[in-house]
């Protein structure tokens, strides 16, 4: 009986596989590689160039309150032993609340940075996925997958990546990207 299902079942996986097959043939796929093409799109690269402009300025404050720290606590280091016990443990749990204040900034900042650049990544994609359901729909295609983890394999021919980068930069390129940075 076992053996009898087993060669049913067999039968029928075989008989759909081969059925499904020609309409699999003709199913058209391409591909785009998403992170390549918001970061060559004139409003990415405009984008890009404005958080690093940001990330710089605040790495400059981080770096001004680091140096303080380090003036401090040198300065404590210098007088340490010549200080009374109680102000030396004093000034020790200053600088300590410090360093956890820097800390705390530092995540803000960070939170804050993380935060535009996902603004930023949001609108692209947003625009982004209807040039390529142009794309897509002009060239007949019937699904367009993320190159990254999901295509392991696929013809050069597929990669839709640098139309999808220039009809982008046609619809929203340079004026887009000034205005853009404009705006900050």
């Amino acid at each position: 009986m076992q053996r009898y299902r087993t060669a049913v079942t067999s039968a029928l996986l075989l008989a759909i596989g081969a059925s499904a097959w020609p309409a699999l043939a003709q199913t058209r796929v391409g591909y785009v590689d998403i992170q390549r093409a918001i970061l060559e799109t004139d409003e990415g690269k405009a984008a890009k160039a404005r958080l690093k402009k940001e990330f710089d300025k605040r790495q400059k404050e981080l770096d001004r309150l680091q140096a303080d720290l380090k003036a401090r606590k040198d300065e404590l280091d210098k007088q340490a032993m010549t200080m009374d016990p109680k102000k030396r443990q004093a000034k020790e749990a200053e600088l300590q609340q410090k360093l956890l204040e820097l800390q705390q900034r530092f995540m803000q900042l960070q939170g804050e940075l993380s935060q535009q650049e996902k603004q930023l990544t949001e609108r692209i994609l947003g625009r982004m996925e209807g040039v390529l359901r142009e794309i897509a729909e002009a060239n007949e295609f019937d699904m367009v997958l993320e190159k990254g983890a999901t295509v392991l394999y696929a013809k050069e021919s597929l990669d839709l990546t640098g139309e999808l980068i220039r009809k982008y930069n046609l619809k929203y390129g340079k004026k887009t990207a000034k205005k853009g940075a404009k705006k900050k």
